[in-house]
Protein backbone atom coordinates (compact mmCIF):
# COMPACT_ATOMS: atom_id res chain seq x y z
CA UNK A 1 0.00 0.00 0.00
CA UNK A 2 1.31 3.28 -0.83
CA UNK A 3 0.60 6.37 1.49
CA UNK A 4 0.13 10.44 1.26
CA UNK A 5 1.55 11.54 4.22
CA UNK A 6 -0.62 15.12 3.62
CA UNK A 7 -4.14 13.18 3.34
CA UNK A 8 -2.93 10.55 5.71
CA UNK A 9 -4.72 7.52 3.43
CA UNK A 10 -3.44 4.06 2.47
CA UNK A 11 -4.23 4.07 -1.39
CA UNK A 12 -3.58 1.20 -3.36
CA UNK A 13 -0.19 0.35 -5.00
CA UNK A 14 -1.55 0.81 -8.82
CA UNK A 15 -2.79 4.36 -7.98
CA UNK A 16 0.07 7.22 -8.62
CA UNK A 17 -1.45 9.86 -7.65
CA UNK A 18 -3.42 10.80 -4.37
CA UNK A 19 -7.11 10.85 -5.08
CA UNK A 20 -7.86 13.90 -2.42
CA UNK A 21 -5.05 15.68 -3.21
CA UNK A 22 -3.55 15.13 -5.96
CA UNK A 23 -0.09 14.82 -5.08
CA UNK A 24 2.16 12.46 -6.70
CA UNK A 25 3.06 8.98 -4.62
CA UNK A 26 4.33 7.01 -7.33
CA UNK A 27 8.20 7.07 -5.62
CA UNK A 28 9.27 7.33 -2.14
CA UNK A 29 11.16 10.46 -2.83
CA UNK A 30 8.02 12.15 -4.15
CA UNK A 31 5.88 11.07 -0.98
CA UNK A 32 9.05 12.36 1.61
CA UNK A 33 9.58 15.41 -0.26
CA UNK A 34 5.93 16.47 1.08
CA UNK A 35 6.81 15.99 4.57
CA UNK A 36 5.95 18.95 6.56
CA UNK A 37 6.45 17.46 10.00
CA UNK A 38 8.49 14.20 11.60
CA UNK A 39 5.97 11.25 11.37
CA UNK A 40 6.12 11.33 15.69
CA UNK A 41 3.38 10.99 18.09
CA UNK A 42 5.87 11.96 21.11
CA UNK A 43 7.22 14.98 18.39
CA UNK A 44 3.68 15.90 17.90
CA UNK A 45 2.59 15.56 20.93
CA UNK A 46 5.15 18.23 22.18
CA UNK A 47 4.40 20.07 19.14
CA UNK A 48 0.78 20.56 19.87
CA UNK A 49 1.66 21.38 23.58
CA UNK A 50 3.50 24.35 22.58
CA UNK A 51 0.65 25.63 20.08
CA UNK A 52 -1.93 25.42 22.73
CA UNK A 53 0.74 27.21 25.22
CA UNK A 54 1.39 29.72 22.83
CA UNK A 55 -2.31 30.26 21.89
CA UNK A 56 -3.78 30.61 25.26
CA UNK A 57 -0.18 32.62 26.85
CA UNK A 58 -1.27 35.29 23.72
CA UNK A 59 -5.02 35.08 25.00
CA UNK A 60 -4.41 35.66 28.60
CA UNK A 61 -1.78 38.61 28.29
CA UNK A 62 -4.32 40.34 25.72
CA UNK A 63 -7.23 40.17 28.60
CA UNK A 64 -4.45 41.34 31.16
CA UNK A 65 -3.77 44.46 29.09
CA UNK A 66 -7.10 45.05 28.29
CA UNK A 67 -8.34 44.50 32.22
CA UNK A 68 -5.18 47.40 32.99
CA UNK A 69 -5.83 50.02 30.48
CA UNK A 70 -9.56 49.70 31.54
CA UNK A 71 -8.90 49.78 35.09
CA UNK A 72 -6.37 52.96 34.55
CA UNK A 73 -8.11 54.57 31.73
CA UNK A 74 -11.77 53.53 32.07
CA UNK A 75 -11.82 53.11 28.45
CA UNK A 76 -10.03 50.61 25.69
CA UNK A 77 -8.37 52.44 23.12
CA UNK A 78 -4.47 51.43 22.60
CA UNK A 79 -5.39 47.43 23.44
CA UNK A 80 -6.75 47.36 20.21
CA UNK A 81 -3.66 47.56 18.41
CA UNK A 82 -3.25 44.25 21.37
CA UNK A 83 -6.58 42.63 19.82
CA UNK A 84 -5.61 42.90 16.54
CA UNK A 85 -1.85 41.94 17.15
CA UNK A 86 -3.03 38.87 18.94
CA UNK A 87 -5.99 38.13 16.23
CA UNK A 88 -2.90 38.07 13.48
CA UNK A 89 -0.51 35.89 15.50
CA UNK A 90 -3.25 33.70 16.21
CA UNK A 91 -4.75 33.42 12.20
CA UNK A 92 -0.94 33.76 10.76
CA UNK A 93 0.75 31.08 13.12
CA UNK A 94 -1.43 29.19 15.69
CA UNK A 95 -3.67 27.95 12.59
CA UNK A 96 -1.38 27.20 9.84
CA UNK A 97 1.18 25.00 12.52
CA UNK A 98 -2.29 23.85 13.90
CA UNK A 99 -3.77 22.50 10.88
CA UNK A 100 -0.88 22.06 8.44
CA UNK A 101 -1.87 24.08 5.57
CA UNK A 102 0.38 24.40 2.93
CA UNK A 103 2.92 26.65 2.37
CA UNK A 104 1.06 28.36 -0.27
CA UNK A 105 -2.30 28.88 1.18
CA UNK A 106 -0.09 30.15 4.26
CA UNK A 107 1.19 32.91 1.90
CA UNK A 108 -1.73 33.78 0.10
CA UNK A 109 -3.63 33.76 4.11
CA UNK A 110 -0.67 36.17 5.67
CA UNK A 111 -0.90 38.50 2.60
CA UNK A 112 -5.01 38.79 2.67
CA UNK A 113 -4.10 39.92 6.38
CA UNK A 114 -1.60 42.69 6.36
CA UNK A 115 -3.35 43.97 3.87
CA UNK A 116 -6.32 43.96 6.10
CA UNK A 117 -4.12 44.81 9.37
CA UNK A 118 -2.87 48.20 7.07
CA UNK A 119 -6.39 48.58 6.65
CA UNK A 120 -7.47 48.67 9.85
CA UNK A 121 -4.33 50.93 11.07
CA UNK A 122 -4.80 53.55 8.23
CA UNK A 123 -8.95 53.51 9.65
CA UNK A 124 -7.61 53.56 13.57
CA UNK A 125 -5.38 56.25 13.27
CA UNK A 126 -7.74 58.78 10.43
CA UNK A 127 -3.58 58.87 8.80
CA UNK A 128 -5.60 57.89 5.75
CA UNK A 129 -3.02 58.69 2.53
CA UNK A 130 -0.73 55.84 3.42
CA UNK A 131 -2.69 52.95 3.30
CA UNK A 132 -4.72 51.77 0.12
CA UNK A 133 -3.10 54.34 -1.41
CA UNK A 134 0.28 53.57 -0.95
CA UNK A 135 1.34 50.38 1.41
CA UNK A 136 -1.66 47.93 -0.16
CA UNK A 137 -0.75 48.49 -3.73
CA UNK A 138 2.95 47.91 -3.24
CA UNK A 139 2.85 45.13 -1.22
CA UNK A 140 -0.13 43.70 -3.55
CA UNK A 141 2.69 44.17 -6.37
CA UNK A 142 5.50 42.05 -4.64
CA UNK A 143 2.75 39.28 -3.36
CA UNK A 144 2.12 39.08 -7.43
CA UNK A 145 5.48 39.01 -8.71
CA UNK A 146 6.28 36.87 -5.30
CA UNK A 147 4.12 34.05 -7.00
CA UNK A 148 5.21 34.25 -10.16
CA UNK A 149 8.84 33.31 -9.22
CA UNK A 150 7.35 30.60 -7.14
CA UNK A 151 5.14 29.57 -9.92
CA UNK A 152 8.43 29.58 -12.49
CA UNK A 153 11.45 28.37 -10.37
CA UNK A 154 9.49 25.82 -8.12
CA UNK A 155 8.70 22.71 -9.37
CA UNK A 156 5.87 22.66 -11.11
CA UNK A 157 3.25 21.26 -8.58
CA UNK A 158 4.13 23.27 -5.66
CA UNK A 159 4.25 26.06 -7.82
CA UNK A 160 1.06 25.32 -9.38
CA UNK A 161 -0.81 26.41 -6.27
CA UNK A 162 0.96 29.59 -6.43
CA UNK A 163 -1.29 30.39 -9.18
CA UNK A 164 -4.07 30.63 -7.24
CA UNK A 165 -2.69 33.41 -4.89
CA UNK A 166 -1.41 35.32 -7.77
CA UNK A 167 -4.73 35.47 -9.21
CA UNK A 168 -6.22 36.65 -5.74
CA UNK A 169 -3.91 39.01 -5.78
CA UNK A 170 -4.57 40.39 -9.37
CA UNK A 171 -8.29 40.45 -8.30
CA UNK A 172 -7.58 42.61 -5.24
CA UNK A 173 -4.89 45.33 -7.09
CA UNK A 174 -8.03 45.43 -9.51
CA UNK A 175 -10.05 46.57 -6.54
CA UNK A 176 -7.74 48.81 -4.70
CA UNK A 177 -7.33 50.88 -8.57
CA UNK A 178 -11.17 51.37 -8.92
CA UNK A 179 -11.28 52.51 -5.51
CA UNK A 180 -8.72 55.17 -5.98
CA UNK A 181 -10.66 56.11 -9.05
CA UNK A 182 -13.08 56.92 -7.43
CA UNK A 183 -12.12 58.24 -4.46
CA UNK A 184 -9.82 60.33 -6.46
CA UNK A 185 -6.48 59.38 -4.30
CA UNK A 186 -3.03 58.99 -5.45
CA UNK A 187 -3.54 56.32 -8.25
CA UNK A 188 -0.35 55.60 -9.46
CA UNK A 189 1.55 53.06 -6.71
CA UNK A 190 -2.31 51.28 -7.65
CA UNK A 191 -2.22 51.58 -11.10
CA UNK A 192 1.47 50.38 -11.00
CA UNK A 193 0.24 47.05 -8.79
CA UNK A 194 -2.65 46.37 -11.40
CA UNK A 195 -0.52 46.31 -14.16
CA UNK A 196 2.20 44.48 -12.30
CA UNK A 197 -0.35 41.69 -11.35
CA UNK A 198 -1.86 41.25 -14.49
CA UNK A 199 0.87 41.02 -16.38
CA UNK A 200 2.61 38.29 -14.26
CA UNK A 201 -1.05 36.54 -14.63
CA UNK A 202 -0.65 36.34 -18.31
CA UNK A 203 2.79 35.73 -18.45
CA UNK A 204 1.93 32.78 -16.24
CA UNK A 205 -1.23 31.55 -18.55
CA UNK A 206 0.95 32.34 -22.04
CA UNK A 207 4.50 30.41 -20.46
CA UNK A 208 3.05 27.70 -18.57
CA UNK A 209 -0.59 26.89 -19.96
CA UNK A 210 0.36 23.03 -20.79
CA UNK A 211 1.22 22.79 -17.62
CA UNK A 212 -1.64 24.65 -15.50
CA UNK A 213 -4.14 22.83 -18.08
CA UNK A 214 -1.85 19.40 -17.25
CA UNK A 215 -2.19 19.93 -13.38
CA UNK A 216 -6.05 21.04 -13.47
CA UNK A 217 -6.89 17.61 -15.60
CA UNK A 218 -4.71 15.70 -12.35
CA UNK A 219 -6.67 17.45 -9.79
CA UNK A 220 -9.84 17.45 -10.82
CA UNK A 221 -9.68 14.34 -13.36
CA UNK A 222 -11.17 16.25 -16.34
Amino acid sequence: MRHCDKCDVDIMDDVNNCPLCGRDISTKDSVESFLCYPDNKIWQSKRNTLINFAFWASIIGMLISIFVEWLIFKQIRYNWYVITGVAMFVLTVILPLKFKWSFSFVCTFIGLCICGYILFLELFTNSFGWGLYITIPFFIMFMALYSTFITVLRNYYKGFDFVVCLLIFSILSIAVFMYNILSGGLMWPSLVAFLTSITCFIFILIFRFKSVKKQLEKNFFI
